[in-house]
């Protein structure tokens, strides 16, 4: 059975959504399940909370922890040993989470199709001794979209920003619309004074100049 979670734009477990693959099943011992969310600066996620509600409300017990690259020393080049220590523990996966969506593919062995084309992991399953990364960000972007601006015009689009965005575009793209991509070729204020009529901005600080 699925499991149907607030809709979010990340951090929503591949396990439980729809994907272009399989997706794999509860560890044997189903009753408990052990899961983390690794970044950096992400001591207030809602994450933990979610995922446990959610946990309890089937009867498991779900327990989520925050493994911040901030709090840990060498900062987000530890990925690789946070990994290793997570799988030793028993974890049945990970949510990635800023820096590490594009730094932890190299340590995967596997992609679904959605995580290869986008060139982005924001869930890591860990399965018969390996580990196949995931992208839920498409499917937590479009839903928020489809739900809470169903009427809004989708022909002519601006995506400002990199990286994770990426997934906004693909997600707009599944949605019928024709999402014009900027990554470094312009600011903000120069596609608002263009003249062109716009619809949301979905851009990433860390990599978009944004007057």
């Amino acid at each position: 059975a699925k499991i149907y979670v607030p809709v979010r734009t990340g951090q929503i477990f591949a396990a439980f959504l729809p994907m272009s693959r399989p997706a794999p099943s509860l560890p044997a011992d189903a009753s408990k399940v052990l899961v983390g969310l690794i970044g950096a600066g992400i001591q207030r996620s809602q994450s933990p909370s979610l995922h446990m509600e959610e946990g309890r409300a089937l009867g498991l017990d779900y327990r989520y922890e925050i493994l911040d690259v901030d709090l840990v020393e060498g900062g987000a080049a530890a990925l690789p040993r946070l990994l290793d220590e997570a799988e030793a523990r028993g974890f049945a996966g990970l949510n990635i989470t800023f820096p590490c969506k594009q730094q932890v593919i190299p340590l995967l062995h596997d992609l679904s199709d959605d995580a290869r084309s986008l060139q982005s992991v924001n869930t890591v399953v860990f399965q018969k001794g390996k580990r196949i990364g995931y992208n839920t960000d498409w499917w937590g972007f479009a839903e928020n979209f489809r739900r809470g601006m169903p009427d809004v015009k989708r022909d002519r689009v601006v995506l400002v920003g990199a990286g994770g965005a990426a997934a906004s575009s693909d997600a707009l793209r599944r949605l019928s619309s024709k999402p014009f991509c900027s990554s470094f070729g312009c600011t903000a204020s120069e596609i608002c004074s263009s003249g062109q009529a716009v619809t949301p901005l979905a851009w990433s600080a860390q990599k978009s100049r944004v007057a």
